[in-house]
Formats: C-alpha cells, structure tokens, sequence
C-alpha cells in the first residue's frame, strides 16, 4: 500500500505538483498524444502483476511432553 494514496493500485505521484507538471509540460508541447501514451505508460507500470508476491509466512514447531 504506497503511503500518499492508501491505495495498493495507486502511487499518488499524478495528483501531486511534480506529476501535474510533467503531464502540463508534455500538453504545451503541442503534442496531445503524448499525454495519453504517457498516462498509459504510467498505468502499466503501476498495474505490473509482479509488484504483489505471496505474504510472509512463518513457521512455528513445537513439541510437548507428558
């Protein structure tokens, strides 16, 4: 879970100054494409099926006598 969202799907990085620039830069550019195949570069890499992984898991053995 990124801690700026709450969110395990979104980094919050588009809602903050530094992401609301990059995508303005890219706008005055004259290149309104580029704002789209950036925003769904973004995405993919947000949305990667590698970043989840399977919990830590601890094993515990115990042995009683009577």
């Amino acid at each position: 879970v990124y801690k700026a969202s709450g969110s395990p799907y979104d980094d919050g990085y588009l809602a903050t100054q530094d992401g609301f620039s990059g995508i303005e830069t890219l706008k005055n550019s004259g290149r309104a494409g580029d704002v789209d195949n950036y925003l769904l570069s973004y995405q993919w890499g947000l949305l990667n099926p590698d970043f989840f992984t399977l919990p830590r898991r601890i094993y515990l053995g115990a042995q009683l006598q009577f």
